[in-house]
Formats: C-alpha cells, sequence, structure tokens
C-alpha cells in the first residue's frame, strides 16, 4: 500500500459516523464519563450493556449458543469502545491523529462500583413474573424485573389472569403433575412436591425477596432417570441447557468455579455426579448469600454478582 492509498485510508477513518472522542488534554475523569455516555447512547438503539452486580456485562446473540452474557474483561471493553467511537489525540502539529482507547480510563471503569447502566439479574428464555404479579412476555430487556428475556419468535403467549380461578389452576396442575414428570418413579409424595417446585420457581423468582435453596436429585439406583428428570423441570426454562459443573477438591477450586460460571448469569448450575459429601464453605456462601463475591480472573480486583 502506498502513501497516496494510506492517506486516503485514513481519511475515510476520520470521517465515518463514530462519535468522536477526544484524549488530548484531559482528565481521566471526563474521558471515562464520555466512555460510559456511548454505552448509554448504544443502549438506546439496542439493548446491549448492563450492571451485572457491579460488573459491566453485555448481552450479545450469538447463532449457535443463542444469547450470551459476557463480562467486560480489559481487552473486550477496550475494543468495545473502539468500536463505538473515534478516540482522537492532538499532534505537535495541531492536527488530529487516531489513536486508542486509553489505558487507564479501562481500568477506570472495570474498577468503578456502579455506573449508569440498567441492572442485570440474567437472561431468561421464558417469561416470568415481575416483583407485583405482572407477566413479562416482551422480548428484551424489561426494567421490572431487571431480566433480558429471549423469547423464541415463535412462541405464543395467550392472556394469563392475575386471579385464575379454580378449573385453570387444576389445568395447571395437571399438566405439571401428570403430563411434564407423570412418568418418573418418585418414591413418596414429598419427592413429587420437590419437584414440581423445582419446575416453577424460576418463573416467580422475583417475587421470592433472597436466596433459592439447593436442589438434590438422587436415586437408589443408577440408570433411574436423574439426567433426564432435571433436564425436563428445567428445560423450559432453559430450553439450551444448563450450565453444569463437576464438584472441586479444593476451596480454591470451588470459588474458582462457581465465579466463572455466575458470570455467565445462568437459571440453573448443576453439579453432577457428585461422588462425596459436598462439603464446602464457598458453595454454602454461594447458596445463601444474595451477592458473590470473589476476584475474577485475570483482573486484580473483587466482584460482586449476583
Amino acid at each position: 500500500m502506498n502513501i497516496d492509498e494510506l492517506l486516503a485510508q485514513r481519511a475515510v477513518e476520520l470521517e465515518d459516523d463514530r462519535r468522536k472522542v477526544l484524549v488530548s488534554g484531559r482528565r481521566m475523569r471526563d474521558i471515562s464519563a464520555d466512555s460510559v455516555r456511548l454505552l448509554e447512547q448504544e443502549n438506546e438503539t439496542s439493548m446491549r450493556f448492563f450492571q451485572f452486580g457491579d460488573v459491566l456485562a453485555e448481552v450479545v446473540e450469538d447463532e449457535e449458543r443463542g444469547i450470551l452474557t459476557r463480562h467486560f474483561t480489559h481487552v473486550l471493553l477496550k475494543g468495545t469502545l473502539d468500536r463505538l467511537a473515534n478516540f482522537v489525540a492532538i499532534d505537535k502539529d495541531g492536527n488530529e491523529k487516531p489513536t486508542r482507547p486509553p489505558t487507564d480510563v479501562v481500568a477506570d471503569l472495570l474498577a468503578l462500583p456502579t455506573v449508569s447502566l440498567p441492572p442485570l439479574k440474567g437472561v431468561l428464555e421464558t417469561p416470568v413474573y415481575s416483583p407485583t404479579g405482572e407477566l413479562a412476555i416482551q422480548r428484551g430487556y424489561d426494567r421490572r424485573t431487571g431480566y433480558y428475556i429471549n423469547l423464541t419468535p415463535k412462541l405464543s403467549i395467550p392472556d394469563v389472569d392475575r386471579e385464575p380461578n379454580g378449573a385453570a389452576i387444576s389445568r395447571a396442575r395437571q399438566l405439571i403433575s401428570d403430563e411434564l414428570i407423570g412418568d418418573f418413579p418418585f418414591a413418596t409424595e414429598a419427592d413429587t412436591a420437590n419437584a414440581i417446585g423445582v419446575h416453577i420457581t424460576p418463573y416467580a423468582s422475583p417475587l421470592i425477596a433472597g436466596p433459592k435453596p439447593l436442589i438434590v436429585v438422587e436415586s437408589p439406583t443408577p440408570g433411574s432417570g436423574k439426567d433426564l428428570l432435571v433436564d425436563v423441570l428445567t428445560s423450559p426454562m432453559v430450553p439450551s441447557g444448563l450450565a453444569r459443573m463437576t464438584e472441586a477438591q479444593s476451596e480454591d477450586e470451588w470459588r474458582k468455579r462457581i465465579t466463572a460460571k455466575l458470570l455467565a448469569a445462568p437459571q440453573f448450575i448443576l453439579i453432577d455426579n457428585v461422588r462425596s459429601a459436598l462439603d464446602s464453605a464457598a458453595l454454602s456462601a454461594a447458596l445463601t448469600s444474595r451477592l458473590w463475591e470473589d476476584r475474577v480472573l485475570g483482573q486484580s480486583r473483587t466482584a460482586s454478582i449476583p
């Protein structure tokens, strides 16, 4: 590429319609504020950027894996800002020249406990009730619940009464107890009741103030359908599949695995094929706390995440 082609390419880069952010001679806090505004302005067109606990996160759509939640690392945030705006510096002759988002600004945004982005609780693939008892059925971010609702376009949802009558409740109960789980050989009625609880809890999750319980799925013999039962109970809420992990061998390993899974904002985490006692302080803390605090791998700070 000769000098004329380079100059022509640079002219195109400088003349695109991205917002311009001046870096030279400005305080870091002002550049950081401009950078946050870039994220806010992008949300006006398409809700992408959120505050997940005290972690900056992006909700993106992947053709194969569906809707994903990605927490911002230094590299990801720097690349995102660079694509949202033209960062420019002033050279010694007073001319603008392209530059990259400043490293200290990126670090500052990642270190802030809160920014002015909407709070995210997670991504759902089904409707969910709001804290006031309204059914959220619109695709996209729902401010009442804090969930990003990723409904398939083929899903048709009829009107649901705020106060259903006895016949409607009976039909719903029969659909779950007979059609959904009627073929499973539960040992007692209590087992059946708990299975139904597993299935309906996520839809009412915003109505419950506090953590949800650990659920243990067990059977007297191998091959009796434990994995199938879990899939049946959760697939309506998570049709793309559960987030799975195996039991850890140390507290440090438990912490790392829990943090990595929670950063993806899953509705369920399945600890598969447990072969020993679940005796972990880290797991106990995760189950009984509204927020989980741990150091994020690759970052020198402790994050607080739902």
